[in-house]
């Protein structure tokens, strides 16, 4: 029975570790994606003037 207990305690502690890594990684994409999106208006609000002189 306390073994029983162990291994749940264990799988859950790593389902949580888990679910971090994926926060985590998520959160990577997510500021990613954000960071290219403001190089990407920051190269066409850079682009337009040129074009337009």
């Amino acid at each position: 029975m306390f073994d029983v207990l162990q291994n749940t305690s264990f799988i859950r502690v790593k389902f949580v570790l888990f679910s971090l890594y994926l926060v985590l990684i998520f959160v990577r994409i997510c500021i990613l994606l954000i960071k290219s999106c403001f190089v990407g208006i920051d190269a066409q609000i850079c682009e337009k003037p040129s074009k337009t002189s």
